[in-house]
């Protein structure tokens, strides 16, 4: 990896991990991002039951629907599974946070294999350079 690549990844990451508790706190209604643990946790508990999940989840389908939304990569959707990491049957901040990061480091290096302005591929402007 060439110093730039280097930079440009270390500086997504620093991004990333300082930018996580504020994606976490954020509530606003858009539909779009990563969905707040608060929204998820609507008793309050400090935990996400599985219920609790499937009941933010469908709550942001239909957000999405109201607002004339796509629901691209649907079938691509984490499940509750995939984010228990430690399989004790329900979601704690960290577990949520850790998930939104992952999610976030599989985005970034996606959009850098991308040809092209957008990506970091060998399209116009996206070779080495010295």
């Amino acid at each position: 990896m060439n110093p730039i690549n280097k930079l440009t990844t270390s500086a997504a990451i620093l991004v990333a991990l300082t930018s996580a508790p504020l994606m976490a706190a954020d509530t606003s209604p858009s539909g779009r991002g990563p969905i707040p643990f608060e929204s998820f946790d609507s008793n309050g508990d400090g935990y996400v039951s599985q219920e609790e999940y499937g009941q933010a989840r469908a709550n942001r389908m239909q957000q999405r629907a109201e607002q004339g939304g796509q629901f691209r990569n649907q079938g691509n959707a984490p499940g509750f599974d995939d984010i228990d990491s430690n399989g004790d049957g329900r979601l704690s901040r960290e577990e949520v946070q850790a998930h939104h990061q992952k999610r976030y480091e599989m985005r970034y290096e996606n959009r850098q294999s991308m040809p092209g302005p957008q990506g970091g591929g060998m399209g116009p402007g996206g070779g080495n350079r010295q």
